[in-house]
């Protein structure tokens, strides 16, 4: 079997297993960071003009650059919010599938470098170490997981870099010095650019191709402008890699003792933790099993010491012996020590001092492309037993692919998806208060609270779980004293969690106001109020103090008192005079039947303009400057300005 039948007839068949694998799980619903960032699409209207295409597409606000390369891409499956999640899954399982073929062609690329003389190996190993890539269970979570398509994209771009610098490197061998600068100036260069606008991380992509160049090109002969090789090694390569570096270690200083917004722990802490969350990644990805945590990871244990757990300080000399490993092994066994070093480069940003949650599984996605070769590489070494390794090949992408089609077939099915990974995540409020929403949707409030009332008290206390219980026992009938209590003391007392009150309260207004829940008024609407401004704990931004005064203004128009709710809507526009806060508020009161409020409040909006709070720098920035180039807040303010007009005219007796 030559190695040209193994490139072109079996890489079918693999996107072939991969399809199938993947197929069930294209019916499933948008989740969680889908909502948060893909509403963007209808945010300003259907995205079908020029105009709303800039206010779209300078809209992000996740990292500096708001990732307008990835925002662009869902232009692709939708231009409005709501949207059909199938197009956005289909399109992410398609770039999935590209990945694995560009992973196959690097890995090929790279082989023959090792074993010039053993193309058919080189072959094989490329095909099975991107056949278990590609149908790693694991990457389920990322390829099915919308947003994700974030992550995603950085992989595309840094094995189209890794084309380009291999093509730059084999141009210098043949003597093409121009053409070769070009070529891996470009790969670097415009690789990198197009990596960090899809996602942070692409700003490890010199880096990452430095783990190439330490682990297999150096085996490469030198060509014969080597000290061009050398200034472009140094430019591209090492410079970047080492100014990103320094800012990462430039930050642990500083960061031991902050505790970042909306976090229950420390920097520092995260720093601890972190070594223990990456082992698990490599447990997950050498010895894959089709049902995992899933999305629901925040009852990870945080280390708060060296030996607390006592699982940390071991996780730490594992973690820090990894490239050191690598360095050691990189002459005799360049493959492995180019994965090592690819894993740990590839998790430098995330599991380290940014803080981000604890664990995600999607930030594998990237880090893990290299990891499976060496294996690979085994595996197809020519000589004794070759059958019963090449059996074992067949055997491993079998059960990869079926493990794939099972954890596929959950992420196309909600209900059943929400239910199994509460019961493989007891300990995480997330999980079960998701479990309970569907069971509530499905017309079984009964169930839900239940299960709510059976966890431990300690997740009572949590904000979410005492919110959904309330809930539930509102569409049971009645919420006693006990559940309202309940809610009261978590929103009092929780450290972290807090902010989704303010949607819940938001949405159960009118309910209390119509007494539709029995047991829950807008008294205890207010009491609920009144335990957040409480809490000791809960970041007060001017985000949530925007949040808290619109829900006292709502109540007071609830309760017929006008115009204190246009007093504190006053005052929340006196904490950040921002247009979206103050149409938002206007249009409340107009829709209370109070338009010569809402007018008087967009009078009070005009004297306050002068204290508006600058955009931060970057995207917000920019998005800011394209708002006013077309005079959209104006626009806006005046539309509303003239419906508040005439419905103050239709309200004249």
């Amino acid at each position: 079997m030559t190695h040209k039948f193994l490139l072109f007839f079996t890489l079918p068949l693999l996107v072939a297993t991969a399809i199938w694998a993947y197929a069930p799980g294209l019916s499933g619903d948008f989740l969680f960071d889908d909502f948060a960032n893909l509403t963007a699409l209808g945010a300003t209207g259907p995205v079908d003009d020029w105009p709303t295409f800039w206010r779209y597409i300078t809209s992000g606000n996740a990292d500096p650059t708001g990732r307008p390369l990835a925002l662009l891409s869902f232009l692709i499956d939708g231009n409005n919010w709501p949207a059909d999640p199938y197009p956005f899954k289909r399109s992410n399982l398609i770039l999935h599938l590209f990945n694995g073929l560009l992973l196959g062609t690097v890995l090929w690329r790279l082989g023959r470098i090792v074993a010039p003389d053993q193309l058919q190996r080189a072959a094989a190993a490329a095909l099975l170490g991107s056949a278990i890539w590609t149908l790693h269970p694991l990457m389920v979570s990322t390829t099915l997981y919308v947003v994700q398509r974030q992550a995603m994209l950085p992989a595309t771009l840094v094995l189209l870099a890794l084309h380009g610098w291999v093509s730059g490197r084999q141009l210098l061998l043949n003597g093409s010095q121009h053409r070769a600068t070009l070529c891996m100036l470009t790969s670097v260069g415009a690789g990198s650019a197009l990596a960090i606008l899809s996602k942070g991380n692409g700003i490890l992509l010199p880096a990452l191709i430095g783990t190439i160049e330490i682990g297999i090109l150096r085996s490469w002969p030198d060509p014969t402008p080597a000290r061009r090789l050398t200034q472009l090694r140094l430019i591209l390569l090492w410079i970047p890699s080492l100014l990103v570096a320094g800012y990462l270690l430039s930050r642990i200083p500083g960061a031991i003792e902050a505790t970042p917004k909306f976090r229950p722990w420390t920097l520092g802490e995260r720093l601890l933790t972190q070594p223990r969350v990456v082992l698990d990644y490599l447990g997950l990805l050498i010895v894959p099993r089709p049902f995992t945590a899933g999305l629901y990871n925040d009852n990870i244990a945080v280390s708060t010491g060296l030996v607390s757990p006592w699982t940390t300080l071991p996780a730490m000399l594992i973690v820090a012996s990894m490239p050191v490993a690598g360095w050691l092994a990189r002459k005799r066994q360049p493959l492995v020590a180019s994965a090592v070093f690819f894993f740990c480069v590839g998790h430098a940003l995330e599991s380290t001092v940014i803080p981000l949650e604890l664990y995600y599984e999607h930030r594998n996605y990237l880090p893990s492309l290299l990891l499976f070769w060496p294996a690979a590489w085994w595996l197809t070494q020519p000589g004794k037993h070759k059958g019963m390794r090449m059996g074992a090949s067949m055997l491993i992408v079998a059960t990869l692919a079926g493990m794939t089609h099972a954890r596929a077939d959950l992420w196309g099915n909600d209900e059943e998806q929400a239910l199994v990974w509460a019961a493989l995540n007891p300990a995480s409020p997330r999980a079960q208060a998701t479990a309970a929403l569907h069971e509530m949707q499905q017309g079984r409030p009964d169930l839900a609270y239940k299960r709510l009332s059976a966890l431990p008290e300690g997740l009572l206390l949590q904000p979410q779980i005492a919110l959904n219980r309330l809930n539930a026992a509102c569409l049971s009938g009645r919420a006693s004293e006990n559940d309202i209590a309940m809610a009261e003391h978590a929103l009092r007392q929780a450290r972290h969690g807090v902010q989704i009150a303010y949607g819940w309260i938001d949405n159960i207004l009118e309910r209390a106001h119509a007494q539709t829940c029995k047991g829950f008024s807008l008294r205890q609407a207010n009491g609920l109020l009144a335990a957040l401004k409480d809490n000791q704990h809960h970041y007060q931004s001017t985000q949530r103090q925007h949040q808290l005064l619109y829900l006292e203004a709502r109540i007071a128009l609830l309760e017929g008192q006008a115009e204190r709710a246009l007093q504190i809507f006053n005052a929340a526009l006196r904490l950040n005079p921002d247009p979206s806060i103050a149409l938002k508020q206007a249009a409340t009161l107009g829709n209370a039947d109070q338009p010569r409020l809402g007018l008087k409040h967009m009078e009070y909006f005009a004297r306050q303009q002068h204290a508006l709070t600058p955009p931060r720098p970057g995207m917000p920035m920019l998005h800011a400057w394209v708002l006013q180039k077309q005079g959209y807040w104006p626009h806006e303010v005046n539309q509303l300005r003239n419906s508040l007009e005439q419905h103050s005219d239709s309200l004249t007796p």
